[in-house]
């Protein structure tokens, strides 16, 4: 079933097809962000569990199972071996690496949206104004200056 759209939407998405890429950028970055939210709350979990806890003796920090394998796989697993021997640095790196890319795809994200949604009212603007300084003097004289400015 194909999607039906308006045929004023279909001409307003013109203006942002051109951009189509960079607007498919800021949405993935944007995603990301979404993303690095969910796992800020696990980030906590971990902290609440396994940092913060004087009876935690192991310095494994599990993130979570792979459905299907049961293979479990540790937040350890990202940094280089020898492993630490504590899970304060190990923790504290992920959280620090993750809130910088949390924030810097948030930054980059919205930024490549809103370029788009400029660029294609700056489009639309320069076309609404091509149009009009082409009409015929008559037109402006049938037509007042307040009415003209009020529709465009």
């Amino acid at each position: 079933m194909a999607l039906s759209l308006p045929p004023q939407l279909k001409r307003l998405l013109g203006y942002v097809r051109p951009y189509s890429i960079r607007l498919a950028l800021g949405i993935l970055l944007v995603a990301f962000v979404a993303v690095a939210e969910g796992l800020v709350a696990l980030m906590v979990k971990l902290a609440l569990d396994f940092v913060l806890n004087p009876g935690a003796t192991s310095s494994l920090l599990p993130l979570g199972t792979i459905p299907g394998t049961h293979r479990v796989i540790y937040l350890n697993d990202f940094f280089p071996q020898p492993p630490f021997h504590n899970v304060w640095p190990i923790f504290s790196i992920s959280l620090i690496v993750l809130f910088i890319s949390k924030a810097l795809a948030e930054y980059l994200g919205a930024t490549q949206i809103q370029h788009v949604g400029q660029a294609a009212v700056t489009e639309l603007r320069n076309q609404v104004y091509a149009r009009l300084i082409r009409q015929p003097i008559g037109f402006f004289q049938h037509h007042p200056t307040g009415r003209v400015i009020s529709t465009v």
